[in-house]
């Protein structure tokens, strides 16, 4: 169940498995919001109601929203309306049309989520033959497809640039990095990392990494 086909730059179609219970966002009226899967039919999704600071977000049927999910380490986009919400269960539901198309996304408006990873980094420079990268260890404070706010103990400037390897629950991955800005106060070292260069895969073990991270505290009911 849940299999949907999406059209390659070839136009052959792939199958991409939106299963039951997959956490998904929700892109409407320039928000995102989070939701479960919580049925697949031959012409509809339906979806858990969308909530804003703790109330039901209502919308009317017409209304156009996207849906973003994870598979497999890669992130899929696709377009649909609503249908109609279903307030009457024990669980309130948002009923969408299911899409003809769903396309792999590159995401430009990343979700963060608050972490205490292991990162290793060095500067990104040009040694002299004698001279070894003095590799630190710091923690990354949050996580996103985008970058990463460092915490690290040294002193780096807008523009710098860092080799960073990151501990993720699966394995490590590297990247490079570039300082965008510089948040900590007080004697404390937080720096806003984008990521420069980084495979496609490795940006995917993010968003798969934070969604998990996601389901993890909303099962405990702190999201």
């Amino acid at each position: 169940m849940g299999l949907f086909s999406r059209m390659s730059q070839k136009g052959v179609g792939e199958q991409v498995d939106l299963k039951l219970n997959s956490r998904v966002e929700v892109e409407v009226g320039g928000e995102t919001h989070h939701s479960l899967v919580e049925d697949i039919k031959e012409q509809e999704i339906v979806l858990s109601l969308i909530h804003r600071q703790q109330k039901p977000l209502v919308m009317e049927a017409g209304t156009d929203l996207n849906v973003v999910y994870a598979v497999d380490e890669v992130a899929y986009k696709f377009s649909s309306q609503v249908l109609r919400e279903d307030l009457n269960g024990q669980v309130p539901l948002l009923i969408i049309k299911r899409p003809e198309r769903i396309e792999r996304h590159q995401r430009r408006n990343w979700v963060r989520m608050r972490t205490t990873l292991t990162v290793h980094c060095a500067a990104a420079r040009l040694l002299q033959p004698e001279e070894e990268a003095t590799l630190l260890t710091g923690k990354i404070l949050d996580l996103s497809g985008g970058g990463i706010l460092l915490e690290v103990e040294t002193d780096c400037r807008p523009g710098d640039q860092l080799l960073l390897t990151i501990h993720l629950p699966d394995g490590e991955m590297k990247c490079l990095g570039e300082v965008r800005r510089i948040l900590g106060k007080d004697g404390s070292h937080a720096y806003g990392i984008q990521f420069l260069l980084i495979g496609e895969k490795d940006r995917d073990r993010i968003v798969r990494y934070i969604f998990q991270m996601q389901r993890n505290l909303r099962q405990k009911g702190l999201l």
